[in-house]
């Protein structure tokens, strides 16, 4: 694979750099990156004109500086040898088409935190520029940090708010589950690891078993017993709706950040 590029390399550019080099899909040699936008060792220029695959990695609100340096600094018949890769939440991908020129690749991913673990999950859209064979290659790199699955435009809304947003909604869970543990009288570091393996046991059983969350939930769940208790408080105070409305809610606020 030819050298890849990251403009912006905080922690989430750092991660998705990292995990393509464990493998072996990039050589370290072969990681350019901008480190900011303000006084960078390399410049975006220098990372756009020696890649072909480019990160953008920088925060939405900063998107536009970038992309004006791009267009003012590299010219269109190199910009359409690049395929470029927005991680930024909200930003569609006409909004790069428009900005880029035409012709010009562009594929949006919306990673997650676990990602710096190597556990994330990834959703990919691709532009109507960019070729299956450069959405590959991008597939092939962000495997390097989880899974990734390849959606188009008009569900990515809801993978921010699904997977995107995912992790706080576990870690929200996992705030409650400690807390309630500690009003029982239970140490807070006691109270802390029964939770966090708790959740990471569920987890792998998620995705070792076969059987669907539903069944593994009712699995758990005996017949006047303390999860049944417990499931029966849960759905008295309607949970299940009120995660549904949250996620909903995100969604609505990913599409809102695409027009404004």
């Amino acid at each position: 694979m030819s050298r890849v590029g990251f403009v912006g390399f905080g922690r989430m550019g750092r991660a998705l750099a990292a995990g393509a080099v464990s493998p072996g899909v990039l050589k370290a040699s072969d990681v350019v990156a901008c480190e900011s936008h303000d006084r960078p060792k390399i410049t975006i220029e220098a990372v756009v004109r020696s890649c072909r695959i480019v990160f953008l990695c920088v925060k939405p609100q900063s998107m536009e500086i970038v992309l004006n340096e791009i267009v003012e600094r590299v010219p269109s018949s190199r910009l359409k040898k690049v395929c470029f890769v927005s991680i930024a939440a909200g930003l569609p991908l006409k909004y790069f088409e428009n900005k880029l020129g035409r012709y010009v690749s562009v594929l949006r991913v919306m990673p997650n935190t676990p990602s710096l673990l190597k556990a994330g999950m990834s959703g990919v859209s691709r532009g109507k520029y960019a070729s299956a064979a450069q959405e590959k290659s991008v597939v092939r790199l962000l495997k390097g940090v989880g899974e990734v699955v390849s959606v188009p435009e008009k569900w990515m809304d809801a993978v921010t708010a699904v997977s995107g947003s995912g992790p706080a909604y576990i870690f929200y869970v996992a705030e409650a589950m400690i807390d309630a543990a500690i009003t029982l009288k239970m140490p807070a570091t006691i109270a802390r690891q029964l939770v966090h393996q708790t959740i990471y046991g569920a987890g792998r059983m998620l995705e070792q078993r076969p059987e669907a969350a539903s069944e593994l939930r009712r699995q758990v769940t005996s017949p006047k017993g303390t999860t049944a208790a417990a499931i029966e408080e849960l759905d008295a105070s309607g949970l299940k709706q009120i995660f549904q409305r949250a996620i909903q809610k995100a969604a609505r606020r990913a599409a809102e950040l695409a027009k404004t």
